[in-house]
């Protein structure tokens, strides 16, 4: 998440199509410098580790963070350079501070419950800041990372079709939503990435493959995850209709 009109940390890091192996030992160099620099002052450390950002799976190059704030708590210092996608479950007055600069109000509560957003800018710009709850009321998110290269979209015939209406559609991450019901019946879900599905509305809905392996989601802020290649069925589960957002981690 980002402070509105805030500058940035900007680090040298190589072009995005060139993450392989001596692009990461560069980028490694450069951030390790600039995080000891900070570090004299503040304690910096990845998202992934900052306590508010818990890490709830790690299945690379996937990584899910369920990011919970409550009113009056500020996050640690903490470092964004994979692109990185929001899932709104519960919303509140959010100020962020980039290390070394003023404390400013972001434009997260004009969000709304279910509302996503993405960033892929850290690829090129990391960004070391802290996060605080000016608000009364609690604060999540469900945030994806992905730490692959790039795979431009193919098309509107290229690609395998996500289930309900396509929203996203960007180099790391393809995200489409759906509302099942017990009446409709269930989806089917098959892509050569990784997807998570993440619910945002009450109900209950599964994740089911073939072999009969199934994952369960509970509430709004529960998630589950495909393997590549396979073929998955997202089926309504409770009395009522339930929504989900579907994320393919390209």
């Amino acid at each position: 998440m980002r402070p509105t009109d805030t500058p940035r940390v900007h680090l040298a890091r190589p072009s995005p199509r060139g993450r392989g192996t001596a692009s990461v030992v560069i980028l490694s160099l450069v951030l390790c410098a600039v995080v000891e620099g900070a570090s004299a002052q503040q304690p910096v450390i990845p998202v992934y580790e900052e306590p508010m950002h818990r890490l709830v799976l790690a299945r690379l190059p996937v990584r899910v963070l369920d990011v919970q704030v409550p009113p009056g708590a500020t996050s640690l210092y903490h470092l964004h350079n994979d692109p990185i996608f929001y899932v709104a479950i519960d919303i509140s007055e959010i100020d962020a501070q980039v290390l070394g600069e003023e404390w400013k109000r972001t434009k997260v509560s004009a969000w709304s419950p279910g509302s996503v957003a993405h960033d892929v800018s850290y690829v090129e710009q990391p960004l070391i800041h802290r996060i605080r709850n000016s608000g009364s009321d609690d604060f999540r998110l469900i945030a994806v990372t992905n730490n692959g290269p790039p795979v431009p979209p193919a098309g509107p015939d290229g690609d395998a079709a996500l289930p309900g209406e396509l929203e996203t559609g960007v180099e790391w991450f393809r995200q489409s939503r759906v509302t099942l019901s017990s009446a409709t019946g269930g989806v089917w879900i098959r892509s050569p990435f990784p997807v998570v599905v993440v619910q945002v509305s009450p109900g209950r809905a599964e994740l089911l493959d073939g072999s009969g392996v199934s994952q369960a989601l509970t509430g709004p802020g529960s998630f589950a995850i495909t393997e590549p290649d396979h073929a998955w069925e997202l089926r309504d589960s409770g009395a009522q209709p339930v929504t989900l957002v579907v994320i393919e981690v390209r």
